[in-house]
C-alpha cells in the first residue's frame, strides 16, 4: 500500500501544479501571499502527519494519504480549469513549434520530440 501511495504521489507533483496556478491567476502583488499561504498549508500537513500516525497508525495514514492523493488527481483533472491565458497558451504552442522546427533541421528527433506538449 505504502508504495501504491508513493507512485500515485508521482502522477502529478501538486506543489509545481499550485505554483504555476498561483503564478497565472494572481497579480505580482498578491503572489507573495498566495504562495505563503500554500506553504503555510504545506508545512502544516507536513507537521501533522506524524501527529495522525501516532493515533491512526502508519496503514491508515497510508491509505489516507493515497485516498487523498487520488481525489486531488481526480479533482485537478474534472475541475480545474486552464489558467493560463489563451493569447498566451497560444503564444506557447506557436514557440514549441519553432523549436521542434529548429531541432527537425538540424536532425534532432529526440529533441524535437522533448519540446511537445502532454495535450
Amino acid at each position: 500500500v505504502f508504495y501504491a501511495a508513493k507512485s500515485l504521489q508521482g502522477l502529478a507533483h501538486w506543489m509545481v501544479v499550485a505554483l504555476s496556478c498561483i503564478a497565472d491567476v494572481l497579480r505580482p502583488q498578491q503572489r507573495a501571499a498566495g504562495v505563503g499561504l500554500l506553504m503555510a498549508g504545506f508545512w502544516l500537513g507536513l507537521c501533522l502527519a506524524p501527529t495522525l500516525a501516532v493515533f491512526l497508525g502508519h496503514l491508515k495514514v497510508v491509505c489516507l494519504s493515497c485516498t487523498l492523493q487520488f481525489t486531488g488527481l481526480v479533482c485537478a483533472i474534472l475541475f480545474v480549469p486552464e489558467t493560463l491565458p489563451a493569447h498566451v497558451a497560444e503564444e506557447a504552442c506557436r514557440r514549441r513549434r519553432e523549436i521542434e522546427i529548429a531541432h527537425r533541421n538540424q536532425g534532432c528527433k529526440f529533441l524535437a520530440m522533448m519540446g511537445r506538449p502532454v495535450r
